[in-house]
């Protein structure tokens, strides 16, 4: 008989743990971090850009062409005409405030100098020298102000060769 010099203890069947559980508890942890991540943002809504002149821009006096970027909003060529949601055309203004009251035609006073058109680009003839205002306003078919009211303005230095 031969007699061992260390013993090793009986192997001990090995535990088993329910995984199921496990799995199920790390899928609604990664579930609901993902969820926590992908916030839905909401719509933004119609928005308007000047990409041209920039602001504090040097432009040259007499005409010049203001071109827009219009977002979320279609641009028609129904002026004057009935109201349909996210559609309508712009207003350009030189100097002067867009309007923006609720219910009212976007109209400046008499005398302003501006446009209304569903093009997205317009030229002024009479810029004078000096500092200007553009404002632009996108507005319903009818030229009411949009709710909430999507305006952008830019101030820009005419000189008679477009560097004050």
């Amino acid at each position: 008989m031969r007699i061992a010099a260390f013993s090793r203890p009986a192997a001990s069947p090995a535990r088993k743990v329910p995984l199921a559980p496990v799995g199920i508890a790390i899928a609604i942890w990664l579930l609901t971090a993902a969820v926590g991540c992908a916030r839905v943002q909401p719509p933004a809504g119609p928005a308007i850009q000047i990409t041209s002149p920039q602001d504090g821009a040097a432009i040259a006096a007499g005409a010049t062409t203001i071109e827009v970027l219009v977002s979320d909003f279609a641009l028609a060529d129904k002026l004057g005409q009935a109201n349909f949601p996210g559609q309508g055309h712009i207003h350009y203004f030189l100097d002067v405030p867009a309007p923006t009251v609720q219910g009212q035609p976007a109209f400046p006073p008499a005398g302003s100098t501006w446009a209304d058109t569903a093009d997205a680009s317009c030229m002024f003839n009479n810029i004078l020298v000096g500092s200007h205002t553009i404002t632009v306003e996108l507005v319903n078919n009818d030229h009411t102000p949009l709710n909430p009211p999507a305006t952008k303005t830019v101030t820009v230095t005419a000189s008679p060769g477009g560097i004050p």
